[in-house]
């Protein structure tokens, strides 16, 4: 159970939510045709995620 309370599981953790919830977003364009989609709006959830993590860990 300890290895819930390492940092770097918790960041591959956000990140892979972040990833997956903006992948949601983007199924739901895509489902309605719109112009971005499933990768793209994945791709920007998770450079959001890594750079919220990275701005946070230095400061």
């Amino acid at each position: 159970m300890e290895w819930l309370f390492n940092p770097q599981i918790q960041i591959i953790f956000q990140l892979i939510l972040a990833t997956v919830l903006g992948g949601m977003v983007g199924l739901e364009r895509e489902y309605k045709k719109r112009e971005a989609g499933l990768r793209t709006y994945a791709l920007v959830s998770l450079g959001s995620a890594f750079f919220m993590i990275i701005a946070l860990e230095i400061f």
